[in-house]
């Protein structure tokens, strides 16, 4: 068998090496090139997001500090020492206490019960009291401000006696922090009694 030779313009042989230039160059960016450049996408992604991490870190350690500061600050007037009816009627005394302005007086007051989630427990208070305007409005702001741990849940407002004072009837809860969760806010299931014969 003889070979035969093949006449070739330069024409074709730039196309023939033009079309297997642009195969191994598809071939070697889709097996070398793309999944490196997809690796160091993921990577640097990667490293945005511990950037992002180490630097809510380094915050959080640089405010560790004054968090505990405040923290002991805190700890003995929002802690829970006491029974749950020894902190609900200290809640009451404390509210009759800031409620002792010239022209104020409670008209209503009404605990509710106490709520205990893990390591905290809410008292509420339904109360309503009446007086003058100003005087109403600096009780309800001393009820928050003075005391931690004191939050409004309801407020409202309405006039009486010809829009001279207004009644203030208002839900405000206590939060207090327990050092264990309490169980017995989890019902226990009774075991059945064995009859003896």
């Amino acid at each position: 068998m003889r070979w035969r030779s093949i006449n070739v313009n330069p024409r074709t042989m730039t196309l023939a090496a033009l079309t297997v230039t642009v195969v191994v160059t598809a071939w070697f960016c889709q097996t070398q090139l793309f999944p490196v450049y997809d690796e160091f996408r993921e990577r640097k992604d990667l490293a945005a997001r511990k950037a992002m991490e180490l630097s809510r870190l380094r915050r959080n350690v640089a405010s560790k500090d004054r968090i505990e500061r405040e923290y002991a600050s805190i700890g003995e007037t929002v802690g829970q020492v006491e029974s749950d009816s020894a902190a609900l009627s200290e809640f009451l005394r404390m509210l009759e206490t800031k409620a002792r302005l010239p022209s104020m007086r409670i008209v209503n007051i009404k605990p509710l019960p106490v709520t205990t989630e893990q390591y905290v427990k809410t008292y509420g208070v339904r109360f309503a009291v009446a007086g003058k305007f100003q005087e109403v409005l600096m009780f309800m702001s001393a009820l928050t401000e003075e005391a931690p741990g004191i939050g409004i849940d309801s407020f409202s407002l309405r006039g009486v006696q010809g829009g001279r004072r207004v009644e203030c009837s208002a839900t405000v809860r206590m939060v207090r922090f327990t050092s264990q969760s309490d169980d017995s806010a989890v019902p226990q299931r009774k075991r059945p009694r064995r009859e003896v014969q």
